[in-house]
């Protein structure tokens, strides 16, 4: 597996990866209270053509960066 692109968004990463040959997935994670990522990735992101990874990596990317975390409310 390698990561191709990746970006912090907050307590919040995405990453494109390229998983096999010509298979790639979009991977989201969130930065818990205690600094551990955890995996909250879709299923629907994995195992995609470059095309459409790199779309949904744009999308997810996005998406992240419209959300807060609120740990203590």
């Amino acid at each position: 597996m390698r990561e191709l692109r990746s970006e912090e968004i907050g307590d919040r990463r995405v990453a494109l990866l390229e998983t096999g040959a010509e298979h790639y997935s979009v991977t989201i994670a969130v930065r818990g209270p205690e600094g551990i990522w955890e995996d909250i990735s879709l299923q629907s992101d994995q195992n995609l053509g470059l095309h459409t990874a790199s779309l949904c990596y744009r999308l997810r990317r996005t998406e992240q960066q419209a959300h807060t975390i609120r740990w203590h409310d």
